[in-house]
């Protein structure tokens, strides 16, 4: 038994522009550090038992036809393997190990929201050997010592049902995400930090209802790692959008909540988006120090805080470092 991976990637990337180069460059395949969104996402898949994997695209977006040159780079250039074999070896591991998954390409004609691509997997899925469905959007990443759909596959292989990823935020940040209401915390073995009953969901709420833990007033967002059962798929499968109305998980999570099946988790590590261009030149920053966390690149240190004092981001003042936020002051200071 193993688990089936789905990927919604149908968007056109508008709100990532001009990073996607206006539309030429599918957003999962953005630069992050040395890899593309998508790369991370495959490594996570790899190591969380993902043996098939189901691709929604739209040929508004460019279809199947960049994924296809992603899974098999060699079958229109059976050269490239001795090219790459000479001139970049250390990439063909990577490469050997994508394209033995068995993916499934599902194009979704109309834009009627996250849900209903989902479900548009319903056929692809094999019940009979199929422990569960993860979907991983494909703008978003998870960013720690463990994979995050394995965190998933470990919490879901204890409880069952479906779970799904969260991330702490601020009220005012609440207002952007589906909020989850939580109820008792759940002892679970594995790598997440938390794992909570879940006993509502409210998409975009404008005044969020906070959750207060341990008299401390917290918030949860909806981040894009979730693992349903077969069946949640098949439900989903079967909803029909209303008319000026997009589906999302809202029917869903609340059939499970009814069910008394549905589980959040706070993982271990970051969460990261790449869903707008401000949030991709955050996590673009947050990769790019990561070297330093990982240690012994003193050089790389010095030639960060060497970039921020050209900009000006960084002065010395007084005996002390500053940060200037506005970057509006293009002063230099040579003292380092």
């Amino acid at each position: 038994m193993s688990y089936h991976l789905i990927i919604p990637a149908a968007g056109q990337g508008l709100r990532a522009y001009p990073f996607t180069g206006f539309g030429t460059t599918p957003k999962p395949f953005v630069a992050m550090g040395s890899k593309t969104v998508f790369d991370y996402i495959m490594e996570e898949a790899l190591a969380s038992d993902v043996s098939s994997l189901s691709l929604i695209v739209s040929e508004r977006s460019g279809g199947a036809a960049v994924y296809e040159r992603y899974f098999d780079p060699f079958r229109d250039n059976p050269s490239l393997r001795e090219t790459l074999g000479k001139k970049l070896p250390e990439v063909l591991p990577a490469i050997d190990a994508v394209s033995g998954l068995e993916v499934d390409y599902v194009d979704q004609v109309e834009p009627l929201g996250f849900g209903h691509a989902v479900g548009l997997a319903w056929p692809s899925i094999d019940a009979s050997s199929c422990e569960g469905v993860l979907v991983a959007l494909g703008d978003d990443l998870v960013c720690g010592s463990f994979p995050g759909m394995k965190q998933l596959v470990e919490v879901h292989k204890q409880v069952g049902g479906m779970v799904f990823m969260v991330d702490e935020v601020t009220r005012e940040g609440a207002k952007r995400f589906g909020v989850a209401q939580l109820g008792k915390t759940l002892e679970v073995e594995g790598s997440c930090r938390e794992a909570f009953e879940v006993t509502e969901v409210v998409e975009k709420p404008q005044d969020p209802k906070p959750n207060v833990i341990n008299g401390e007033e917290r918030y949860f967002a909806v981040v894009g790692r979730y693992l349903l059962e077969v069946e949640d798929l098949k439900f989903l499968a079967e909803q029909n959008p209303t008319p000026g109305k997009e589906l999302d998980f809202t029917p869903l999570f609340a059939r499970k909540v009814e069910q008394g099946r549905l589980t959040a988790i706070l993982p271990d590590g970051r969460f990261c988006t790449v869903g707008n261009s401000t949030d991709l030149q955050k996590s673009n920053i947050r990769f790019a120090l990561e070297p330093f966390r990982q240690g012994g690149r003193a050089d790389l240190v010095q030639e960060t805080l060497d970039a921020l004092i050209d900009v000006g981001a960084l002065t010395y003042k007084e005996g002390s470092w500053h940060i200037d936020p506005t970057l509006k002051t293009p002063a230099v200071s040579n003292d380092k």
